[in-house]
């Protein structure tokens, strides 16, 4: 659905609400000008202090081969380890000594970074930042940036009831914990460690313990020793060592161990931690069987409460040196593009192939944003629907998309005649309270007013009541005034599922339509609450809710599907409660590859494992080629690798299987998963090779298969193409993929020789109709895609993922409506704004009197050092991420006069939103000959590329025009309505356009605005709502470059006899408007100029002498 656009101007409104609330206190002072400045008082905080990272030229130590091998932490503690770690200390020392001479103060580092990224972390107001940029080649540093927050995907508590603890508990973590094959067989994670880098953890919750027979392998020994490597040891209070379940626990913010928060809102950490490692045995206060997927593993916690890239920095660079296995980042920023200039996003990405690299696999959550929301068949013209984002992105990153946990809770009624009526128990009530419960119900007539309970006895009793007309709580009040203990609601719409009623002061319960009527019908009216537990049968479904993620390169991404849909976990307190999200799918992944981790640590010349570097490549490669793809539950094609990456991982699968596929594609970090780039020219050919590597001592064979898929049409049984959508489900291709062996002879089957590697390759044909479809219904393109299976029927499948473009990749749309064409944004329209958040080109009056649509015209801006509108910053929205965004400025000759890179550094935020850069721009307005042309127009082009390629550059324009004159007052009468309302009519003309006038009264109040019209002779006219006295006020006239003229009131003539519209002439117009107003039409009339006889009254005198002027009779109008 598109947007108008007064409803999306949000940030101008909020900007604008101080009007309201301050007022110019000079007498006389000119509005905008007072306003602007108070604007930038109100929004700059000179005393703000930013945490800024500087990066060193010198390699971290995770970088030496050294450290890859063996373990940063290990390395650190050789000969070669403590030489390399204090020469990058002594150079941060140097800089931090060079920075106090720059600064004139003492400068400490918040944070080192010495073993994924060289770096300090120091604050500085901004005046600072600005000194040590321009500081920058004396100092040496090589990167710079002001650090910024991440966000966590919003992760919703689910409906799910809570089980009584009195009864045999159900298991609410067993059916994720049997699909991903993880019984127990292989392990529980003993000797590995998951780090948890979120916001909280009440690390004294029960669930964080190790079993009986568990041990550790860091210890408080190792803990204590290596405290003195990581980032924040400068400031280390005590041990961060907690318990052996918790070797290290640290809170990055005020370097304590300290994670707990006390706040309902603040939980995400001890759930996210609590499915990675949580040990079901110490779940004695869990409403359910509960287990974590790695309990035995140790966790490491690192508390990052605000998210902050600094804190980040900081908890990756201390992962290194703990040695843990995997990181758990239920995380990321969404919107930004991969392998962008942005230091941040450079930074953060270094420091993830970092550690992979180093042996330290990081597992990241693919977000919780669905696609892009353009709206209907918008969808199939803008192919680059999916949401990039760090760090999720990034190649090494193993990134987790979310399914639904296939545990169901159900919640029912039971009637006395044994029939059962499902449904919803009331928001804000424990099912715990209400199960096993019987109770007798009335049934209530009409709607549960008030006056439907009359002469009816629900004393101690249940009312049943229809749903409608008035609200959940008054209903239920209605019922409690009347004596009911409970309420059970039934719907009001047939085939609607029953919701959990919001809003209810009694317990009770909600049935559908149906159930209800039936239950109307019983005889004999009791019902018992029921829970009833069950496991979903059959293929898992991918959470709607699920981030779609081919990246901005048009790179495959999500890896894999794990469970985080429903899943029960911890929270504070000793407390347990069902979350939805990415980020609770994510930890199970991270639980999933300590098993693994577990096992190929025991097995290390079978796999091939050299070093440390080696675990992250082959644990990967392993569930990924095992994992299960998932199935649409109606169309029942297989749903795309962008939404479940190879599909649900399997522990049993992964180790069972005597081959794993790897491929030679560094972009997809060489896993079985293939980025195929676009057809740009649409021949519908794609051709890979895949590499089926045998970890076994027989020989093992596959018979070869595949699904080939794209995108689906909503609507297209039917020519009417305004039915046409994007499906939510993929549509099989008729085409065909044709495998052939390194000699290049077809096959069907392949087969691996013990110890030994096959190259197969794949070659991928679309069919007619298929490039017909696609032609059809995709201008722009769209995605050939699936996956590649090798089945055995003795041991586990595998299989590979890929995904191709069939068009060019650069013609998704890149731009969004630009407000001064006129054109409606589907998110927000780009347009131009200067300090204060005035819009250039948009009428401001109209914006001030709340128009839904306030008047646009061309931008104008105003270079002449008053402080309105004289320099401006450009807001462009994107449909898509772009590098290199460049803003050029052309004269009328067509000579480039100005020219910025504004780089990959836009503030971009994709929560369902496109993508936002704002840009402050440095234009002064001088020509080529350092002049300011006044009433000059000039064309601005934006100027970027949506991949960082020499021939993907893209192009918008818009004009400009410079005014820096004032506007010019030709006269300002003093009139009346009919209703006697007075008015000031001003009259003004500009070299380039009027936008309107306000009056300020003697104290400084705005007392009435009014935008322009044209008064059809060169000018503009605007009718002002003035006091009966208007001595001591001031009109302000504007242009709509904010150039201001100031007037007097007082100074006002009267009126001009005969000028009714009062637009300072006679005219046909004036007479027209007259006539209207004796025909009692509604219209603004100035009475007092339509009196042209003077005889106290306006009548058809009036209109016929008035005629008579204009016809050049001989008569006078009357002067007053």
């Amino acid at each position: 659905m598109k947007k108008k656009f007064a409803s999306i101007m949000v940030s101008f409104l909020v900007a604008c609400s101080c009007l309201a609330a301050w007022l110019p206190e000079a007498v006389g002072a000119v509005f905008l000008e007072d306003y602007v400045e108070q604007y930038r008082k109100d929004t700059t905080d000179p005393a703000a202090v930013y945490a800024v990272v500087l990066t060193l030229e010198d390699k971290p130590l995770s970088e030496y081969e050294a450290a890859r091998r063996l373990g940063t932490g290990t390395f650190v503690r050789t000969a070669e380890g403590q030489e390399r770690y204090r020469a990058l200390i002594e150079k941060q020392d140097a800089l931090l000594t060079d920075l106090e001479t720059v600064l004139a103060r003492s400068v400490t580092a918040a944070y080192r970074y010495t073993a994924a990224l060289n770096g300090i972390c120091i604050y500085l107001s901004q005046s600072e930042s600005e000194r040590v940029l321009e500081h920058a080649a004396s100092l040496g540093y090589g990167g710079m940036y002001l650090a910024s927050a991440a966000s966590v995907p919003e992760s919703r508590r689910s409906d799910r009831p809570a089980a009584s603890v009195s009864e045999s508990r159900a298991d609410a973590s067993g059916p994720i914990l049997e699909y991903v094959g993880n019984d127990g067989i292989y392990g529980d994670g003993t000797g590995t460690v998951v780090a948890v880098i979120d916001t909280e953890l009440d690390f004294k919750h029960e669930y964080f313990t190790m079993k009986e027979s568990g041990t550790g392998r860091l210890t408080k020994a190792y803990v204590d020793e290596i405290s003195q490597y990581l980032s924040t040891a400068s400031f280390q209070k005590d041990s961060y060592y907690v318990s052996e379940k918790l070797p290290y626990v640290a809170n990055y913010e005020n370097y304590t161990t300290n994670t707990y928060y006390d706040a309902q809102d603040i939980v995400h950490g001890s759930h996210v931690s609590g499915i990675a490692v949580g040990n079901g045995a110490g779940a004695s206060g869990s409403r359910y069987q509960i287990s974590g997927n790695a309990p035995n593993a140790q966790l490491v916690f690192m508390g990052n409460a605000h998210l902050r890239d600094e804190t980040l920095f900081a908890s990756f660079d201390d992962c290194l040196y703990l040695e843990v296995d995997v990181v758990n980042c239920s995380f990321g920023a969404e919107g930004v593009m991969l392998y962008g200039k942005t230091d941040a996003l450079e930074f953060e990405r270094k420091i993830v192939e970092n550690l992979v690299k180093a042996g330290v696999q990081v597992c990241a959550a693919a977000g919780n944003s669905d696609k892009y929301a353009l709206g209907g068949n918008a969808l199939l013209s803008h192919p680059a629907y999916s949401i990039p984002g760090y760090p999720y992105n990034i190649p090494q990153a193993l990134t987790i998309a979310s399914a639904q946990n296939p545990f169901a809770v159900k919640t029912a009624l039971e009637a006395a005649d044994g029939s059962f009526f499902f449904g919803q128990i009331n928001s804000g009530f424990d099912s715990d309270d209400l199960e096993g419960l019987s109770t007798e119900y009335v049934v209530i007539p009409g709607i549960g007013s008030a006056a439907d309970f009359e002469g009816i006895d629900v004393s101690e009793k249940y009312a049943l009541v229809r749903r409608g007309e008035i609200s959940f709580e008054e209903k239920s009040k209605n019922a409690a005034d009347a004596g009911a203990i409970g309420i059970i609601f039934y719907n009001n719409i047939a085939g609607e599922s029953p919701s959990a009623a919001a809003g209810s002061v009694l317990p009770g319960f909600m049935v559908s339509l149906e159930d209800g009527e039936a239950m109307a019908a019983l005889e004999k009216k009791t019902v018992r609450f029921r829970i009833f537990y069950s496991q979903q049968e059959g293929e898992p479904e991918v959470s709607a809710f699920t981030s779609w993620n081919c990246s901005n390169l048009l790179t495959l991404k999500p890896d894999l599907l794990c469970f985080g849909g429903n899943i029960y976990s911890s929270v504070p307190d000793n407390a347990y409660e069902f979350f939805n999200g990415t980020s609770m799918a994510t930890p199970q992944a991270a639980g999933l590859y300590a098993i693994l981790k577990q096992n190929v640590m025991q097995q290390k010349t079978k796999y091939g494992i050299e070093g440390q570097s080696d675990y992250p490549g082959v644990i990967s490669k392993l569930l990924m080629s095992t994992a299960h793809p998932v199935s649409d539950p109606e169309s029942r094609t297989v749903i795309s690798p962008r939404r479940q990456g190879n599909g649900v991982p399997n522990v049993k699968d992964a180790l069972e299987t005597p081959a794993y596929i790897y491929t030679e594609s560094t972009v997809d970090e060489y896993r079985p998963k293939l980025s195929l780039g676009d057809d740009a020219k649409r021949t519908g050919k794609f051709s890979f090779a895949f590499f089926v590597k045998n970890v076994s001592d027989t020989d093992v064979a596959y018979t070869l298969s595949y699904d080939l898929i794209s995108d689906a049409v909503v609507g297209d049984a039917t020519e009417d193409r305004s039915d046409d959508a994007l499906a939510g489900y993929a549509r099989n291709l008729s085409g065909e993929v044709i495998f052939r062996d390194s000699d290049g002879m077809e096959i069907k089957t392949v087969t691996v020789p013990a110890g030994a590697e096959v190259r197969v390759e794949a070659f991928v044909s679309l069919s007619k109709a298929d490039m017909d479809y696609m032609d059809r219904y995709f201008e722009n393109g769209t995605y050939a895609e699936g996956y590649i299976y090798l089945k055995n029927n003795e041991n586990p499948d595998l299989l590979l993922s890929f995904m191709g473009f069939y068009g060019s990749w650069l013609d998704s749309p890149v731009f969004d409506a630009f407000l001064y064409d006129g054109g409606e944004a589907f998110f927000e329209p780009t347009y131009l704004y200067a300090d204060g958040g005035l819009i250039l080109g948009m009428n401001l009056m109209d914006l001030f009197a709340g128009e839904e649509t306030p008047a646009v015209t061309v931008p104008y801006f105003s270079p002449d050092g008053n402080g309105v509108l004289d320099s401006f910053s450009v807001s462009t929205t994107f449909l898509r991420p772009v590098y290199d965004l460049t803003f050029k400025i052309y004269n009328e000759g067509g000579e480039l006069v100005y020219e910025q890179f504004a780089g990959d550094s836009g503030s971009w935020a994709a929560d369902r939103n496109a993508p936002l850069s704002q840009v402050k721009l440095g234009w002064d307005g001088r020509d080529t000959d350092g002049l300011v042309h006044n009433g000059k127009p000039y064309r601005m082009e934006y100027t970027c590329r949506v991949v960082p390629d020499d021939n993907a550059w893209t192009h918008a324009q818009l004009q400009i025009v410079i005014d820096t004159e004032n506007p010019e007052v030709r006269t300002v009468f003093r009139g009346e309505t009919a209703d006697g309302t007075n008015l000031l009519y001003v009259n003004a003309e500009d070299h380039g356009e009027i936008q309107g006038a306000l009056l300020i009264s003697p104290d400084g109040e705005l007392y009435s605005l009014s935008s322009a019209s044209s008064s059809g002779n060169g000018g503009a006219c605007i009718a002002l709502t003035a006091p009966e006295d208007p001595s001591g006020y001031l009109v302000e006239i504007y242009d709509y470059a904010g150039n201001c003229t100031v007037i007097p009131a007082e100074a006002t003539a009267p009126f001009l006899c005969g000028d009714t519209t009062g637009d300072g002439t006679v005219d046909g117009k004036d007479a027209a408007l007259l006539l209207q107003y004796l025909a009692e039409w509604d219209v603004p009339l100035n009475v007092l100029a339509s009196d042209v006889d003077m005889d106290g009254a306006v009548t058809g005198k009036d209109a016929a002498l008035l005629l008579q002027y204009l016809a050049e009779w001989d008569v006078v109008l009357e002067t007053p």
